[in-house]
């Protein structure tokens, strides 16, 4: 079988086999969902992705590039996918598919932190963990995660006017040519024969002649050609002169290198293995790689004789050097590309590291420096190329020994800047990056974060067109696919098919079908449970873990059910009522003259009061599983309107609702619905059925309320309580999903 395969193929092939035995020997009770899986190399991927099948869609050359090592967590968490059921997880809360991202990056973070739990090893680069989403906190589960990724502000169009003069492309690669034609268009008719076009370098100086007219097509649009080849940088395109000048900016990319790992850390065992990745260079045996100093001079002998991965990857061992900043050059012909390498310094990262130009303020960031302490007096400062930046963040808020967070007071103009962080006399600094195409160019591959935006949907390099012309009016076909971005792990983890996913679900191919599927998650759990009770794998499990197994071994009673059950009760028993009234007299009064006969009271509805939380430990992901039991809860009493009190350490004014979408939701501050649970109470006519909806973070009252006591209370518990309810409540609780 594997006579037909290249060299490299065999190798890349050989990895991928290496990589599930040895996940297979670190978690062991996942064997029986890493050898379900059916690998499908799918060159140009760029990463690996699972489908709802339990295929694995992997990249030969990707592979190649990993270690044994990495190649172990990348099965694992991929597999963590499949067995957490991220994909109809992700559909039950028909959220767009646009937000699969969202959804993708919130799944890796649950999952990478169990794996680090577990004493496995992550690739060297960022992964998406808890402490890289602000606001996270390890105990949260995706959908959790999620809600927070989504609350996090969109970056908005500054608020310029929109600009007289347009340039298609506005962006070119390293290797356009002389003859490059770009398209000017303006808003005003103001283009003739004799408009004189000029360009400027970053600092205005003017390039004589480097810009022609090719073709005036119409007084709002020219065609312009390059007379040369221009360097990497920012230019400036200027039709006309004077105050009618209108303007654009040109950029051209330099060549783009990505670093695996991007920083060495302190004490590392030479010769640390570095991949070097150049998509914009064709790398063969003639190609050099050289490390820098600080100032640019190389340094020879201290990396080793590359090794071709492929046509665009290199790897190469660094030898001892001393700490500091370096530079790592790959040259190919007559082109270069440079990545700066820090080498055992501390490290900080950032999430996100590149903003939108015009961004809404607060914008959070999360900043984790695995190398450096962090505590109560760690300060983080913003520096641009003169200095710190005077109050542009607030102060940092500790998430753990080695995650912050922080939030931008304000926007910032376009630019890179220095995230620093200090404890005591030790720092580490991250870059921060703000509009511009830095978040196009700056791609990465890692566990859960995917090249050029994902797989072979990715962008690229997204320089336009490079042939020598530009057609404004073309747009792509897949245009829809390339703005989702982010994470993409498949769709086994969340929205839409692929482009590269097969087809069929019956099996045949030797994928999983569905009823497979829960048997496969039912013997892993069992196996998880074996392996926790056995005394040589202490340490070794992740809680996350033990906690899924335990849930799909022992599942609870649905919860949902049990509050049907609750409402279906109580209107029954309100239904079932029948009494004597005096209100009307009875139908049988005339056999009788001269006596007043009672009527029979017909049945009313029930009636239901809700008291939702709406306390700060509330979060979106909570507060909309509440609203969908509201909503239910309408839907089953039929009757009069339910009504809806907000509380948090007060309780709002009584909302008449019969249908969710009219609630009108305040607090966020703290929580005491004793206050909520009394104003109830008070309603009048009285409620047959009080629910509250909670997190379970509150104190409760010892005994019902006084002006309603012979109510049904009820406590939906959507988080685990901090303190229980009392024992007149019939509590359900509503565990957290991971």
């Amino acid at each position: 079988m594997t006579g037909d395969l290249t060299s490299d193929e065999q190798r890349a092939l050989l990895r991928l086999t290496a990589g599930r035995a040895r996940a297979s020997e670190q978690a062991p009770y996942f064997s029986s969902a890493l050898f379900a899986m059916q690998p499908v190399d799918t060159p140009g991927l760029g990463t690996f992705a699972v489908d709802r099948q339990w295929r694995l869609y992997w990249d030969p050359e990707f592979c190649a590039s990993m270690t044994v090592e990495e190649g172990a967590a990348v099965w694992l968490h991929e597999v963590g996918h499949l067995l957490r059921e991220h994909a109809d997880r992700f559909d039950a809360l028909l959220e767009p598919d646009e937000r699969r991202g969202s959804w993708n990056q919130a799944a890796d973070a649950a999952i990478n932190a169990d794996l680090r739990d577990a004493g496995i090893a992550l690739p060297p680069v960022a992964a998406s963990v808890p402490e890289r989403i602000a606001g996270a906190t390890r105990d949260m589960g995706t959908e959790q995660m999620y809600r927070l990724l989504l609350r996090s502000p969109g970056g908005t169009p500054a608020t310029a006017a929109t600009p007289g003069l347009v340039l298609l492309p506005a962006r070119l690669g390293h290797d356009h040519g002389a003859g490059t034609t770009l398209s000017a268009r303006t808003r005003e008719r103001v283009i003739t024969d004799g408009t004189a076009v000029t360009l400027l370098d970053e600092v205005g100086r003017r390039l004589p002649d480097a810009v022609v007219t090719e073709r005036v097509r119409n007084r709002r649009s020219v065609t312009l050609r390059l007379t040369g080849r221009l360097a990497p940088g920012r230019y400036t395109v200027v039709l006309g002169g004077g105050a009618d000048a209108l303007a654009a900016g040109l950029t051209v990319t330099a060549p783009q290198l990505r670093l695996r790992p991007d920083h060495v850390r302190p004490g590392y065992r030479a010769p640390a293995r570095l991949v070097v990745e150049s998509p914009d260079l064709r790398v063969d045996e003639h190609t050099a790689v050289e490390l820098l100093d600080v100032v640019g001079g190389p340094l020879p002998g201290a990396l080793g004789q590359p090794e071709q991965v492929s046509d665009a990857v290199l790897a190469v061992g660094l030898g001892q050097v001393p700490d500091g900043v370096y530079q790592v050059r790959v040259t190919a012909g007559a082109h270069a590309a440079v990545a700066v390498l820090p080498v055992g310094l501390p490290y900080l990262d950032v999430e996100p590291a590149e903003l939108p130009s015009g961004f809404t303020a607060p914008w959070p960031l999360a900043a984790v420096a695995e190398d450096v302490p962090v505590d109560a007096t760690t300060t983080v400062t913003l520096h641009d190329g003169s200095g710190p930046v005077d109050g542009a963040l607030t102060a940092p808020a500790v998430t753990s020994p080695a995650s912050l967070t922080v939030a931008l007071r304000r926007s910032l103009p376009d630019g890179r800047y220095a995230v620093v962080l200090t404890t005591g006399d030790v720092e580490a600094a991250a870059v921060l990056t703000v509009g511009g195409d830095a978040a196009a160019e700056d791609g990465e591959t890692s566990v859960g974060r995917p090249a050029d935006g994902g797989g072979a949907g990715g962008s690229g390099s997204g320089d336009g067109p490079q042939d020598g012309t530009a057609d404004p009016d073309s747009a792509p076909d897949d245009a829809a696919d390339d703005e989702v971005g982010g994470h993409d792990c498949g769709s086994g983890a969340g929205g839409r098919r692929r482009p590269w996913d097969l087809d069929g679900e019956d099996g045949a191919d030797g994928s999983v079908s569905g009823g497979r599927a829960e048997q496969i998650r039912q013997d892993v759990a069992r196996e998880i449970r074996e392996h926790a009770t056995d005394p040589a794998a202490q340490g070794s499990m992740a809680a996350g873990w033990l906690r899924w197994a335990e849930a799909r071994l022992h599942p609870q009673v649905d919860w949902r059910e049990e509050l049907n059950a609750v409402v279906r009760r109580t209107a029954a028993a309100v239904a079932g009522r029948r009494d004597y009234t005096y209100a009307r007299p009875s139908r049988r009064a005339s056999a009788v003259p001269g006596v007043v006969l009672p009527a029979m009271r017909a049945p009313r509805p029930p009636r239901c009061c809700v008291v939702l939380d709406t306390s700060g430990s509330m979060g979106d992901d909570l507060l909309a599983r509440c609203l969908a039991e509201i909503d239910a809860i309408i839907a089953r009493v039929r009757g009069d309107a339910v009504e809806v009190i907000a509380c948090d350490a007060s309780a709002a004014d009584a909302q008449a609702v019969r249908a969710v979408q009219q609630l009108h939701l305040v607090g966020g501050g703290g929580t005491d619905l004793r206050v909520g649970l009394a104003a109830a109470a008070a309603r009048r006519p009285r409620a047959d059925l009080v629910v509250t909806l909670t997190d379970g973070a509150t104190p409760w009252p010892a005994e019902p309320p006084e002006l309603n006591r012979h109510a049904r209370y009820v406590a939906v518990l959507v988080a685990d309580p901090g303190q229980p309810p009392p024992d007149w409540m019939h509590a359900i609780p509503v565990g957290p999903a991971r």
